[in-house]
């Protein structure tokens, strides 16, 4: 493949990629989706974008509790009960019960399976304006988020938080299209308001990409140069949309022409 294609994203920085991140838990969930052919297809892609939410979760949340007595307590005071069926074995017969939902399960019941949630996320994907998409979604995103605690870190939810959880989500997403033929999905159907938006993606911001603009920033001033700090001051998980847009702007600013998400791999270690 070309190392052009795809805004400049070469294909040996994809594979390796999908390879590191991708052969994990929630890949399977993708070759589930793609092998089960009693899914219907708008189901087998919905659990493709969740298996990638996922992921963009797991990235985005990292101080977010996995206590499963935790998100219980928080489902208890709400006076809600959230049980999962499950089943045993019983003296020689299978036998169902209920059982309360793990933090896993939890979230993906209760949050990227919201119907609402996912359709936020595909406009998000789609949009050439995404920060309106997610503030204009915000109550609603924040309903969605409503069972999920932090144990440390900044407990408030943000707008930073959702952007890194979407960008990543999208970026996983076209690892499997552009990896397609290695990884046998070139029969699946995927969702084209985001493999045709590829340019239109944003790079996912957190402390390292904040960390190489600083760099930059440096570089082209030069050594002496009085320079005072334009990214230290932000925290990638507290950001607000309008941050937000300035950063994606200072990063197309470096991508000459590629897609931003040739920043985050060109950074990527």
């Amino acid at each position: 493949m070309d190392t052009n294609a795809y805004g400049g994203v070469g294909a040996k920085e994809v594979i390796i990629f999908q390879t590191k991140i991708m052969m994990g838990a929630q890949f399977g969930r993708v070759m589930y989706a793609r092998d089960n052919n009693a899914i219907k297809t708008e189901e087998s892609q919905n659990e493709i974008l969740i298996a990638c939410l996922r992921l963009g979760w797991n990235d985005a949340f990292r101080h977010t509790s996995q206590n499963e007595n935790s998100v219980q307590n928080d489902i208890n005071n709400h006076n809600k009960t959230y049980t999962a069926s499950r089943f045993k074995l019983f003296r020689g017969k299978i036998k169902r019960y209920d059982a309360s939902l793990d933090f896993d399960d939890y979230f993906s019941h209760k949050v990227i399976s919201d119907k609402d949630f996912l359709e936020t996320f595909k406009s998000y994907a789609a949009s050439s304006n995404k920060c309106d998409v997610i503030n204009n979604k915000w109550e609603n995103i924040k309903n969605c988020f409503k069972g999920v605690k932090k144990l440390d870190g900044n407990k408030k939810l943000s707008f930073g938080h959702i952007q890194k959880m979407f960008n990543i989500a999208i970026k996983l997403y076209l690892c499997l299209y552009i990896c397609r033929d290695e990884l046998g999905l070139c029969d699946c159907l995927f969702v084209n308001s985001i493999v045709n938006n590829f340019n239109n993606a944003h790079c996912p911001i957190d402390s390292i990409i904040l960390g190489e603009l600083e760099q930059k920033q440096m570089e082209k001033l030069g050594e002496g140069a009085d320079y005072s700090s334009k990214y230290g001051n932000y925290t990638w998980s507290q950001l607000s949309s309008t941050d937000y847009a300035k950063i994606q702007n200072d990063i197309k600013n470096e991508c000459n022409g590629k897609s931003k998400l040739w920043f985050d791999f060109d950074n990527w270690s």
